[in-house]
Protein backbone atom coordinates (compact mmCIF):
# COMPACT_ATOMS: atom_id res chain seq x y z
CA UNK A 1 0.00 0.00 0.00
CA UNK A 2 1.19 3.51 -0.65
CA UNK A 3 -0.36 6.96 -0.54
CA UNK A 4 -0.41 9.80 -3.05
CA UNK A 5 -1.17 13.29 -1.81
CA UNK A 6 -1.81 16.48 -3.73
CA UNK A 7 -1.36 18.82 -0.78
CA UNK A 8 1.93 20.38 -1.83
CA UNK A 9 1.72 22.77 -4.76
CA UNK A 10 -0.70 22.83 -7.62
CA UNK A 11 -4.05 24.52 -7.94
CA UNK A 12 -6.34 21.57 -7.21
CA UNK A 13 -7.69 20.87 -3.72
CA UNK A 14 -5.66 18.47 -1.56
CA UNK A 15 -6.37 14.77 -1.94
CA UNK A 16 -4.99 11.46 -0.72
CA UNK A 17 -5.22 8.26 -2.74
CA UNK A 18 -4.44 4.80 -1.36
CA UNK A 19 -3.24 2.05 -3.69
CA UNK A 20 -3.18 -1.60 -2.68
CA UNK A 21 -1.60 -4.61 -4.33
CA UNK A 22 -1.39 -8.14 -2.92
CA UNK A 23 2.42 -8.18 -3.05
CA UNK A 24 5.28 -5.68 -3.27
CA UNK A 25 6.34 -6.27 -6.87
CA UNK A 26 7.66 -3.21 -8.70
CA UNK A 27 5.30 -3.84 -11.61
CA UNK A 28 2.37 -2.73 -9.43
CA UNK A 29 4.10 0.55 -8.58
CA UNK A 30 4.83 1.20 -12.26
CA UNK A 31 1.20 0.50 -13.22
CA UNK A 32 -0.21 2.70 -10.43
CA UNK A 33 2.11 5.59 -11.29
CA UNK A 34 2.05 5.20 -15.07
CA UNK A 35 0.80 8.74 -15.73
CA UNK A 36 2.28 10.43 -12.65
CA UNK A 37 4.91 13.14 -12.93
CA UNK A 38 6.42 14.94 -9.99
CA UNK A 39 8.11 14.12 -6.70
CA UNK A 40 7.62 10.75 -5.01
CA UNK A 41 8.53 10.34 -1.34
CA UNK A 42 9.82 6.77 -1.22
CA UNK A 43 11.32 4.57 1.49
CA UNK A 44 14.19 3.04 -0.47
CA UNK A 45 12.22 -0.02 -1.57
CA UNK A 46 13.84 -1.34 -4.77
CA UNK A 47 10.44 -1.67 -6.48
CA UNK A 48 10.41 2.11 -6.93
CA UNK A 49 13.88 2.35 -8.54
CA UNK A 50 12.72 1.93 -12.14
CA UNK A 51 10.38 4.89 -11.71
CA UNK A 52 13.25 7.34 -11.24
CA UNK A 53 15.31 6.34 -14.29
CA UNK A 54 13.55 8.57 -16.83
CA UNK A 55 13.52 11.73 -14.68
CA UNK A 56 9.73 11.98 -15.03
CA UNK A 57 9.48 11.14 -11.32
CA UNK A 58 11.96 12.63 -8.85
CA UNK A 59 12.76 10.68 -5.69
CA UNK A 60 12.43 12.36 -2.32
CA UNK A 61 14.16 9.85 -0.05
CA UNK A 62 12.88 8.95 3.37
CA UNK A 63 14.90 10.70 6.07
CA UNK A 64 13.70 8.28 8.74
CA UNK A 65 15.57 5.46 7.01
CA UNK A 66 18.73 7.55 6.68
CA UNK A 67 18.50 8.72 10.28
CA UNK A 68 18.13 5.14 11.48
CA UNK A 69 21.42 4.15 9.81
CA UNK A 70 23.26 7.00 11.55
CA UNK A 71 21.61 6.09 14.85
CA UNK A 72 22.60 2.41 14.44
CA UNK A 73 26.16 3.46 13.61
CA UNK A 74 26.40 5.60 16.75
CA UNK A 75 25.21 2.68 18.91
CA UNK A 76 28.10 0.48 17.79
CA UNK A 77 30.92 0.11 20.31
CA UNK A 78 33.77 2.47 19.62
CA UNK A 79 36.94 0.89 18.36
CA UNK A 80 40.41 2.28 18.83
CA UNK A 81 41.95 3.51 15.60
CA UNK A 82 44.80 1.33 14.39
CA UNK A 83 48.28 2.34 15.51
CA UNK A 84 49.84 4.06 12.50
CA UNK A 85 53.38 3.34 13.57
CA UNK A 86 54.60 -0.22 13.75
CA UNK A 87 56.04 -1.12 17.14
CA UNK A 88 59.82 -1.30 17.34
CA UNK A 89 60.39 -0.15 13.77
CA UNK A 90 62.21 3.04 12.98
CA UNK A 91 59.98 5.84 11.85
CA UNK A 92 60.45 7.31 8.41
CA UNK A 93 59.70 10.74 9.86
CA UNK A 94 62.67 12.77 11.06
CA UNK A 95 62.74 13.14 14.83
CA UNK A 96 62.33 16.56 16.40
CA UNK A 97 65.00 17.46 18.93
Amino acid sequence: MFVMSGRFGGVRPPAAVFFYSPERKGEHRRAHLERFTGVLHADGYAGFNGLFETGRIVEAGCWAHVRRRFFDFMLQPRRRPPNRRSSGAASSMPSRK
